[in-house]
């Protein structure tokens, strides 16, 4: 806001052309000339979701960060309506057991199935969950459950790693993996081994910590865990093991886990399930080898695999040799959260399907995203 002829000018300028900020006589650089990002710094303090990838951040600068970010709402935050049942029990009190299904009066149920199932309603469920909290202020147990809630909307819908670190830091009780792959990603991995430290190898209460070794690049240490895993629950943890080796680039060792879970003859209640998705990982990992962008004719080309409630259908289009565009055209998914355009986004960047992470939550949607795409590929490769 800028003061002159006795009153305010409001003036919206890009973060990407500023180049240094002056507070209070000190000055910071937020991007170099030429349009870089200035080393350990973000151009957009809210787009967190790329440090993980690039600047490497102090517990000083992320705590800065969440405290930032925290205490603002989202740029779209002023412009969602807000939007719920009126019949809502808006109190969230648990649901007496056998009670039918009502996303019309139970908080949990309407967050569930109403707004997380709906693309177009996560700003909506943020906006309601804030107003929330000004509904039960004078209910400690009730805040603590709308901020973790909140935690996981930031977390799981919008990457927004920074906000999803605040209420779970403000609730005291959240997800601690979860807080943990928020540091990491932005930026700080020394805060996410704080974390994980704390779980023993052979604690396989959370296949969340499997992966987020994986992802910080620990593969020895993801699968010592899958394998103690394995012990128990053959299927679950040698789709773990598998997975492990495939984000790293171990195709042999990754086919080797999956074929174990196609022998397995006890695991989990999901194993024939967990079977599929080992042999549609097989039937990608075969692929890969034979795959050569370059000799791809460019067009549209589609694919399919198996996702957790049925087929995700993909489009991907191929251009000069490059992956253009991938596209889900078609899927069943429920709780997908952010997978649809983290995960095609990511394979479009690393022009395929090594090094892609899942998307937290939504493992099965990424995975069956992935292996659509490769089989896509393949169809235009003539394979």
């Amino acid at each position: 806001e800028i003061p002159g002829g006795g009153g305010k000018a409001q003036i919206d300028i890009p973060t990407k052309n500023i180049y240094t900020i002056a507070v209070s006589g000190k000055k910071r650089v937020v991007n170099e000339k030429g349009g870089k990002v200035a080393a350990g710094k973000a151009a957009d303090p809210g787009a967190t979701k790329s440090a993980a990838a690039g600047a490497v951040k102090t517990k000083a600068d992320i705590a800065a960060l969440v405290k930032q970010m925290g205490g603002t709402p989202p740029d779209w935050f002023a412009a969602t309506p807000l939007n719920f049942p009126p019949t809502l029990d808006l109190t969230w009190s648990t649901p007496p057991q056998g009670s039918p299904w009502d996303p019309n009066k139970n908080v949990g149920q309407f967050l569930w199935s109403t707004i997380n199932e709906n693309e177009n309603r996560w700003k909506e469920g943020v906006k309601f969950l804030h107003h929330m909290l000004g509904v039960n202020k004078d209910k400690p147990a009730t805040l603590t459950q709308i901020m973790n809630a909140l935690g996981s909307m930031y977390h799981n819908l919008f990457q927004d790693w920074a906000r999803a670190a605040f209420w779970w830091q403000k609730s005291g009780s959240g997800d601690q993996v979860d807080l943990a792959h928020c540091y990491f990603r932005m930026g700080c991995k020394d805060m996410a081994l704080d974390i994980l430290k704390g779980y023993p190898s052979d604690d396989s209460r959370h296949a969340s910590i499997i992966r987020l070794w994986s992802e910080m690049g620990d593969s020895a240490k993801a699968l010592q865990m899958a394998e103690q895993t394995a012990k128990s629950t053959p299927d679950v943890g040698n789709l773990a093991a598998g997975d492990v080796c495939r984000a790293a680039g171990k195709y042999p060792e990754a086919l080797a886990y999956y074929q174990k879970v196609i022998a397995a003859t006890a695991g989990a209640r999901d194993i024939q399930q967990n079977k599929k998705r080992a042999q549609a990982s097989i039937d990608a990992i075969r692929l890969v080898d034979a795959l050569d962008l370059k000799k791809i004719p460019d067009g549209k080309y589609p694919g399919s695999s198996i996702g957790y409630a049925g087929p995700v259908d993909i489009e991907v289009t191929v251009s000069g040799g490059k992956i253009a565009d991938v596209k889900v055209t078609q899927h069943h998914e429920k709780q997908y959260y952010s997978s649809i355009a983290d995960t095609t986004a990511q394979i479009i960047k690393k022009q395929g399907a090594k090094g892609v992470d899942a998307t937290a939550g939504a493992t099965i949607t990424s995975e069956a995203i992935i292996n659509a795409t490769l089989k896509g590929l393949a169809k235009g490769s003539g394979k």
